[in-house]
């Protein structure tokens, strides 16, 4: 099936600045050519300013506890794991309403609460 819909539809309002930059990776998402590798090392980038800022802080731990969720893994079997991973699009609308304002539909509220179920069940396998 193929989709009929329009690609070039502009979202209702434009996003704010910061945001723009923050969701592009201050722009690295449309680097030509291959954008998603530059918004990958951009996204490396800002894991090792993180690493070492936080450790001229004096927190030692840091870099540990950015590793904790990979060797999560080897406790708990990949289907669990990533049924959990879709807790991040939970995340994600509700930093989205808290910090932009954005709307959280009934539809997508009730799509919310779906994922928080299912991720309840599949814990509670784990």
């Amino acid at each position: 099936m193929a989709y009929h819909g329009r690609m070039d539809a502009e979202p209702t309002r434009p996003a704010p600045r910061l945001a723009w930059w923050l969701a592009t990776g201050l722009g690295s998402g449309y680097l030509r050519p291959a954008p998603g590798t530059w918004g990958t090392l951009a996204g490396l980038l800002a894991w090792v300013a993180l690493v070492r800022g936080l450790g001229a802080l004096g927190a030692s731990w840091t870099p540990w506890a950015l590793l904790a969720a990979p060797l999560a893994l080897t406790l708990v079997d990949v289907s669990v794991a990533f049924a959990m991973g879709s807790l991040s699009f939970v995340a994600v609308a509700v930093l989205s309403r808290l910090l932009l304002g954005e709307r959280i539909s009934l539809l997508r509220g009730g799509g919310l609460l779906l994922i928080l179920g299912g991720v309840a069940l599949m814990g509670g396998e784990a």
